[in-house]
Formats: C-alpha cells, sequence, structure tokens
C-alpha cells in the first residue's frame, strides 16, 4: 500500500484517460441536457429534494454552457483541474436538481473526474505543455482502479435477481431485431454469463495472468451492448470511460523503457514500424534501426538477429521478444490497441501469427536485395 502511496507514473497514460473522459462528459451532457429540458417544458418534475430549485429554460442553458465549457477544457487540457472538478459539480448539480437525471454513468464521471483532478491531469497533452510529459501520483488513479472494479460487482450482485436471471430485462432492453430470435433459454444463459463476467472483471483486472482475458472480455462486454441494446446511447459514454480506465491497471514501462531493433535494409519493415510508432503515443519504445550501430551498442541486441526479425528488448526488466512476440508485446502497451492486442497471444492465434510472420519474413527476404542502408552486403539466414 505504501507503494501505491508514493509511486508516481509518466502523465500521458492519465492525459489519455482525460481525453477520453472528457468526451464521455460531452455525450452524457447531451442525455442529461435532454432530460432537463422536458422537465423545464412541463414533465412531471422530480425534486430530489425539498429546497432544490425550479427547472426552468435559463437554468438548463447555463448548466449546458457550463458543463460544456469544463468538458472542452478538460479536453484540451486548459485549467485541467478546475476542468475536472467542473464537470464533477455540473453533473453533481444536475442529479441533486431532479431526480430524473440520476444514473450510474453520471456518479461514475463524477468519480473519475475528482479522482483525476488529484493526479496532475495537465501532465502532458495539453494547449499550454504541448506533447511535454511530467509525472503523474499513481494512488488516485488507484482509487479509479477500485471505483471500476467495485462497479462490476456491486452491478453484478444487483442483477442476481429472479427478473434478471429470467431473462426479462435483457429481452426488454434488445433490440427488437436481436430479441425476436433469442429464446428464453439463451436469455437466461446470457443473464448468468452476464452476471459471472462482471464478477470476473471485478477481480480478473487486479491480476497479470487474468488481465489479457479481463480486457478482451470487458471490451467484448461493453461492445455487445452498445451493439445490442434498444437505447445504448449512454452507455457507449459509459463504455469509453471504463475502458480507458483499463489503462491504469496496466503497468505501462517508462518511456524509452523498451528497445526495438528492426531492419533498416526491409521497404516492408519500414512500412510496419511506422505503424508502430503511430500507435505508440506513450513514447514507451525507441526504434533502432539496424544499420545503426552506436545506437546498438547501448543494447544487447547485435544487428544479426535483426535482419531475420523484429527484436524488444525491455531495458528495466531485460526481458527480450522477437518476431510476432515482440510485435504483439507492442500493441499491448499502445492505448488504441491494449484492449484487444491480448487476443494474439492466446495460443491458437499465436501460432498461427507465428507461422504467418515466419512466411512473411521468408518472403520478404526472398525478395529484398541483402543490401542495408550502408550500402554493405548483409548475410540473410
Amino acid at each position: 500500500m505504501l507503494g501505491a502511496l508514493t509511486r508516481t507514473i509518466d502523465s500521458r497514460p492519465v492525459a489519455f484517460v482525460r481525453i477520453v473522459v472528457g468526451i464521455a462528459s460531452v455525450l452524457l451532457l447531451v442525455e442529461t441536457r435532454t432530460t432537463l429540458q422536458s422537465v423545464a417544458a412541463g414533465r412531471l418534475a422530480v425534486p430530489s429534494f425539498a429546497w432544490s430549485p425550479r427547472i426552468t429554460d435559463p437554468l438548463v442553458d447555463i448548466y449546458s454552457v457550463v458543463g460544456l465549457a469544463c468538458a472542452v477544457a478538460l479536453i484540451a487540457g486548459v485549467l485541467p483541474v478546475v476542468a475536472c472538478l467542473g464537470v464533477a459539480a455540473t453533473q453533481a448539480t444536475a442529479m441533486l436538481t431532479d431526480q430524473q437525471t440520476y444514473s450510474n454513468h453520471l456518479v461514475l464521471l463524477i468519480a473519475i473526474c475528482t479522482f483525476l483532478a488529484l493526479a496532475n491531469p495537465g501532465g502532458a497533452w495539453t494547449l499550454t505543455r504541448g506533447i511535454a510529459s511530467s509525472r503523474s501520483p499513481y494512488w488516485p488513479l488507484f482509487l479509479i482502479q477500485t471505483q471500476i472494479s467495485t462497479m462490476y460487482f456491486w452491478t453484478a450482485i444487483s442483477k442476481i435477481n429472479p427478473t434478471f436471471l429470467d431473462g426479462l430485462m435483457l429481452q426488454i432492453s434488445m433490440r427488437p431485431q436481436f430479441a425476436l430470435v433469442v429464446g428464453d433459454l439463451q436469455l437466461k444463459v446470457m443473464a448468468i454469463v452476464t452476471i459471472v463476467t462482471e464478477l470476473f472483471l471485478a477481480a480478473g483486472l487486479w491480476f497479470a495472468r487474468l488481465r489479457p482475458f479481463a480486457f478482451v472480455i470487458g471490451f467484448g462486454l461493453h461492445t455487445s451492448i452498445a451493439l445490442t441494446l434498444l437505447n445504448p446511447y449512454p452507455l457507449i459514454p459509459f463504455g469509453l470511460m471504463t475502458l480507458s480506465a483499463y489503462l491504469f491497471f496496466l503497468r505501462l514501462p517508462e518511456p524509452n523503457g523498451r528497445i526495438v531493433v528492426w531492419d533498416s535494409s526491409c521497404g516492408f519493415c519500414h512500412r510496419w514500424i511506422a505503424v508502430c510508432r503511430a500507435l505508440d503515443w506513450f513514447g514507451i519504445h525507441r526504434f533502432i534501426g539496424s544499420h545503426d550501430t552506436s545506437a546498438l551498442e547501448t543494447t544487447s541486441i547485435t544487428p544479426q538477429p535483426s535482419v531475420t526479425s523484429l527484436e524488444l528488448e525491455d531495458s528495466q526488466t531485460g526481458e527480450r521478444a522477437s518476431g510476432f512476440d515482440a510485435f504483439r508485446r507492442i500493441l499491448e502497451v499502445c492505448p488504441l490497441t491494449f484492449l484487444i492486442a491480448p487476443i494474439l497471444g492466446f495460443p491458437p492465434i499465436r501460432a498461427l501469427g507465428v507461422r504467418l510472420y515466419g512466411h512473411t519474413v521468408a518472403d520478404r527476404t526472398f525478395k529484398d536485395p541483402a543490401v542495408d542502408t550502408t550500402n554493405q552486403p548483409v548475410e540473410r539466414a
């Protein structure tokens, strides 16, 4: 626990989540504004407290302007601490005004924004700092992890009731094209699977061996919700917030903490390294071409292995990976791919990937002249 209180991480993952949460807050703002507008137009009001103000169109407009300004500031990183607290405050105000605005999604948004405000949310990717990065304390992010895990646990527990287990709630919530083709037995099975899945995610995200499965299952759960439910709109920003926060469960290497050596004489390799560079938003990898002998002296990787396969070395742990496994491990720590990249490590898919990689390298070696950028002959293995 002491380590969690004193540990710091690079601020770029925090900035990534900040931006995603800002986008989600805009989407949730639209939903809450719609509810408040209908109350202001004459729909039955359900005040949260006796002292709650009467909802009028001017109040709705003020709420919308302030909420949108805070959300945009959060995305841009302008006064990010104020923006985090502003988003939390505007959404909390909406819920305190009328009970019909309450949703678990707003509660999660308020919690995440409050914790982000304590985690140096402007440490990277802001209008004032640009792409520069600093450090963020880990303990507020640990609270976000705890919030996500607790949410899954209690959501699963709340579903353990006859109505949900009978599949009725799923049937009511589904799009008609899905509800018509799913039978009663399938609905009951889906209900049980949903509960088991959420219980697994509540615990599985915390354990390194289970985490790859949890990432893939969590991504599948939130994606299937968005695709199959009748009214998925509020669940889309909910999924964005939750899935982006998975990053904090992943113990990311430090910036430039990994060395990637590749065959710089290969045009095909150039294209794939360009893709990897574009995905490496957190600057975790240092890419070195096989011709850069001076840079290679700082690693234990020699030019020869990199001619036949991609080579990755973690300078902090000393772990090595080659070929398809090196490519997979790069994707596992990139913000756009870390949720689905673990699929590449599942035994059947990994075996296929290794084989395809080997065929690709053999074909590339056969077609490509064995000459590197220094015009010196390179022996192909």
